[in-house]
């Protein structure tokens, strides 16, 4: 399966809930970030982002999702790919 990266934001509260906002909506998707948060809680100039990857066959309807949940008010800071 392919995937592609929809999200990146600064903190694991924002991806946690966006995350959980997808598959509510039935779009499985998997994290990654390039640090163990737990250890090193920092995002200094895109070090310690957090993304949001999906299959490429449900990116352009993660991406719609994503931007209603940012509409939402929540994850100002994030960046919808």
């Amino acid at each position: 399966m392919d995937v592609v990266e929809i999200y990146r934001g600064p903190d694991d509260e924002s991806l946690l809930l966006l995350k959980g906002w997808l598959e509510s909506q039935g779009v499985e998707c998997m994290t990654r970030s390039d640090l163990v948060h737990s250890v090193h809680p920092i995002t200094v100039n895109g070090l310690g982002e957090v993304r949001i990857l999906v299959a490429e066959s449900d990116a352009a309807r993660a991406r719609e999702l994503v931007n209603d949940f940012r509409n939402r008010g929540t994850g100002e800071s994030a960046q919808v790919l």
